[in-house]
């Protein structure tokens, strides 16, 4: 990679939906060049996709928490029914494993209400030892 690859990872890190003429015109490259660098960007695995950024209190999801798990010794030998069951519940947003501190896996989480976060608990607790975390709000401004 060299700087004008570093250049467009960066704008399409802010705008992912940019079009390749105005990411060819921002960078001073030909709508070509630049279409092909994007694409060499994307083969290499280097940009794995584009998505979209959900404001989830607008969809109704007012508790935002996050779950850290530590398995049982079972769960930690075979975690496929753990994996299956958070990839079943859509107000699992993220799951990222952890590989220090005693604990297994973090979980991002979004859901309507108290109620759907403690199923989400109870959902859990097979698995192993849970702590879980209510966010609050940030200011991005």
């Amino acid at each position: 990679m060299d700087e004008t690859d570093l250049k467009i990872i960066e704008i399409l890190k802010q705008n992912g939906r940019i079009s390749m003429r105005e990411l060819g015109a921002s960078i001073a490259m030909s709508n070509t060049a630049v279409t092909e660098r994007v694409r060499k960007l994307e083969d290499a695995g280097i940009i794995r996709g584009y998505r979209a950024v959900i404001d989830e209190k607008m969809c109704g999801n007012t508790v935002h928490a996050y779950m850290l798990i530590e398995f049982t010794h079972t769960v930690r030998e075979r975690p496929e029914k753990f994996l299956r069951a958070i990839e079943a519940n859509a107000h699992i947003a993220c799951v990222t494993p952890i590989f220090t501190g005693g604990m297994d896996y973090l979980m991002e989480i979004y859901c309507n209400n108290m109620t759907q976060l403690e199923r989400i608990v109870y959902d859990m607790v097979p698995f192993g030892l849970t702590s879980t975390y209510i966010a609050g709000e940030t200011n991005s401004d």
